[in-house]
């Protein structure tokens, strides 16, 4: 299949950018049959999954790519389609960090995508770099005190949920203490934006 008949979903909700691409193009370059195994899912020429697989092959100059790396999903209907866009990019379980760590070696993870931070290889963890091209957002509502909890293990997360009375999740970001309602985003202020 030729790449000039495919284009990209304008509402591609996933991008990827520096290194992290950079990372991915290194991937496709040196293992392309992944692609097999991880199609490009389109429908009538537009991808709807696979858009940063297919930028990475453009930056490789494919000019064309096996059949076999492309998923025609024309027939499925529109939500169908709609939950793929997402869940094509859902990042679903969690890491066993012990076999990661006796199997693997630290530098090929990074290679493979992997962010020094989640491998916790630097202890002093630079959260301003973690948040560089991010919008800076001031609440309104400040918190007299804030605190950086860690925990060693679930139960201590799940000990600590019982003792505040508050369900903490995988997603769980922050918590209010006593408990508030969450805030709704677009009651946020953007610096920088009126």
């Amino acid at each position: 299949m030729k790449l000039s008949e495919l284009s990209v979903n304008p509402k591609n909700p996933r991008i990827i950018k520096d290194d992290k691409f950079k990372k991915l193009v290194e991937s496709v370059k040196k293992d392309p049959e992944f692609m097999e195994t991880h199609q490009i899912g389109v429908k009538n020429g537009v991808i709807m999954a696979g858009n940063m697989r297919y930028r990475a092959l453009l930056e490789l100059n494919y000019k064309e790519i096996p059949d076999k790396w492309v998923v025609d999903i024309s027939k499925w209907s529109d939500e169908k389609i709609r939950r793929y866009v997402v869940i094509d990019n859902l990042g679903y379980g969690e890491w066993d960090w012990d076999i990661l760590s006796s199997d693997y070696d630290a530098k090929e993870l990074l290679d493979w995508g992997f962010d020094d931070y989640i491998l916790k290889l630097d202890e002093d963890v630079d959260t301003d770099k973690m948040w560089e091209g991010m919008p800076d957002f001031e609440s309104k509502e400040d918190a007299f005190k804030s605190l950086l909890v860690h925990f060693e293990r679930q139960e201590d997360v799940d000990m600590f949920a019982k003792l505040i009375g508050q369900t903490i999740t995988d997603k769980t970001k922050y918590v209010w203490y006593p408990r508030k309602e969450k805030e709704n985003i677009k009651s946020m202020e953007i610096k920088g934006e009126s």
